[in-house]
């Protein structure tokens, strides 16, 4: 059937308004706001709590040079340090402990290794500072020496009023050794397990003799009594002998060959005649070696 001119007419201008239409609906669809589509309303929401997290998110940390022995608690907390580290740092110093160096710091031991990495390079110990602090401390314990008593005994009453008790390293087992300032669990263990192969100290000043401890340990702790094991020089083996840390391989090698040769060694006379012995050593070993013979 032929279409008339108008019929013609008519399906141009119907087609042209599904066009248009069609058109309006498509660009309505594609330009909905976000909001509009469940996907979208995730991203706008969380993009909102990055900007909220953005505006109230706390300052940087201002990394800056500073001293430890003058610091206060504030700016070891601006440098990015933990409140009970902060603390942990003032009480190290009221208890005379001093940073000399900056290696120093690692001390604290509530500081950990990635903090101090951080801060080492900021460290600037003024001379002044440490000499200050030093002159103090040794005034402390001047004052504390008593008719009688050796001068290597710490300030007690200097201790007490801080809040500190004295600690017997003799006695003491590893949790009491680490309130010890700047003695951490890794220290502890080293010094009960120093202690158990000497067999007891008598000086405070053996400490200095185990590597990493702070200088100023010999403030913070005391011997009330002088507990020694002895070695059996005449009994024991070879490797008991040179678990001692007086004792050498040339030394006990020495000692095993004069109970071979001539039995029993009553005094350390019997040792002097062996190069490996010099009188420095029969001075340090005097307190820690029993003659008895084999029974």
């Amino acid at each position: 059937m032929r279409l008339s001119r108008n019929d013609r007419i008519a399906i141009l201008i119907i087609a042209a308004v599904l066009v248009i239409v069609n058109g309006i609906l498509y660009f309505r669809h594609d330009n909905a706001p976000t909001s509009a589509k469940g996907g979208e309303k995730v991203v706008e929401k969380q993009d909102s709590v990055v900007r909220r997290a953005i505006k109230h998110a706390p300052e940087a940390v201002k990394l800056h040079h500073f001293d430890p022995n003058t610091a206060d608690s504030a700016t070891f907390v601006q440098l990015g340090l933990r409140p009970n580290v902060a603390r942990a740092i003032i009480h190290y110093r009221a208890a005379g402990g001093i940073f000399r160096q900056p290696s120093d710091f690692a001390r604290i031991y509530t500081l950990s290794d990635s903090d101090f990495r951080r801060l080492k390079p900021y460290i600037r110990i003024k001379h002044q500072t440490a000499a200050k602090a030093e002159s103090i401390a040794q005034k402390r314990e001047s004052t504390a020496v008593i008719s009688g008593q050796p001068s290597e005994k710490p300030h007690l009453s200097l201790l007490k009023k801080l809040g500190h008790t004295p600690i017997n390293i003799n006695t003491a087992d590893s949790t009491d050794l680490q309130k010890i300032p700047g003695v951490g669990k890794y220290y502890a263990a080293k010094i009960v397990k120093y202690r158990n192969r000497l067999g007891g100290f008598i000086s405070v000043k053996q400490l200095s003799e185990i590597r990493g401890l702070p200088q100023d340990i010999v403030r913070h702790v005391v011997i009330d009594h002088e507990p020694t094991t002895k070695m059996l020089i005449n009994q024991l083996t070879f490797g008991q002998l040179l678990r001692h840390p007086y004792l050498n391989f040339e030394q006990v090698r020495a000692i095993l060959d004069y109970r071979k040769n001539y039995g029993s060694i009553s005094e350390f006379g019997d040792l002097k005649t062996y190069s490996a012995f010099a009188d420095s050593d029969f001075i340090k070993l005097e307190p820690y070696i029993d003659f008895q013979a084999p029974l």
